[in-house]
């Protein structure tokens, strides 16, 4: 199981984003090879696997976003 969250700072002069915030938690297998499924992916004691990623958002320009790999299968 995979949970993502989102921070958004928005400018309030222009009510545009300025930056994006993201965090994306996966469980992992432990000990036993067996992985916790649903919620208890996220119990405490359960290992869990956390990328973060932070973008500054220019809306002058064009910005190309690519998923890192082994994020982009940890979201499949």
């Amino acid at each position: 199981m995979t949970r993502c969250s989102f921070e958004i700072d928005i400018d309030p002069a222009t009510q545009l984003p300025r930056s994006i915030q993201m965090t994306v938690l996966s469980g992992v297998r432990g000990a036993t090879s067996e992985e916790a499924k649903g919620e208890k992916s996220f119990a405490e004691g359960i290992e869990h696997v956390a990328f973060h990623f932070s973008y500054d958002i220019n809306t002058n320009e064009t910005v190309k976003f690519k998923v890192p790999r082994a994020a982009a299968k940890l979201m499949k």
